[in-house]
């Protein structure tokens, strides 16, 4: 893979940092020179304050998007949560959740391919909704299945069939 020309990925940067100030978002960038750039800030959101790293790298064409979940999850429920997980990713189109299992650190990750053109605003626009959505979506089930004694098999499927009315 060849990756982006230099112009390309010069115009997807200022697309995603022009959006993300025109959100008022407050992140700190970490450049290094035109080959990768890595966004970093917070969000406030209805389940709490999330983490939000954008990493931008020319060479493999790609950004990919990462929100961190506020809820580090406990070592005796991981096993639980990765049931969890899976069963939430197995019906999503786009993006994934992730857990490390050795800290308990969970994300949603939604990945940009780039070709041979800019990201434009709507584009990463459309992903960022997306990161933001899925995470506050599955927010309730996870608490139900790790806290309240619900089957993740329940939990995603309640959230789900209330999605269907």
């Amino acid at each position: 893979m060849q990756g982006q020309t230099a112009e390309n990925f010069q115009e997807s940067i200022k697309n995603v940092i022009s959006l993300l100030k025109g959100l008022r978002f407050q992140f700190q960038l970490i450049e290094d020179e035109d080959v990768e750039w890595l966004i970093l800030g917070n969000l406030q959101t209805e389940i709490g304050a999330l983490r939000l790293s954008i990493y931008m790298q020319k060479q493999a064409s790609q950004f990919v998007l990462y929100l961190y979940h506020p809820l580090t999850i406990l070592e005796p429920l991981r096993k639980m949560a990765s049931e969890f997980i899976t069963r939430a990713n197995y019906g999503l189109p786009i993006g994934n959740f992730e857990m490390d299992f050795n800290d308990g650190e969970l994300r949603f990750k939604v990945g940009i391919p780039l070709f041979d053109t800019p990201i434009s605003r709507g584009q990463f626009a459309q992903a960022l909704e997306i990161l933001i959505n899925t995470m506050v979506y599955y927010h309730t089930p996870l608490i139900r299945t790790l806290y309240d004694g619900t089957s993740a098999e329940q939990a995603i499927s309640d959230t789900e069939s209330q999605l269907k009315k």
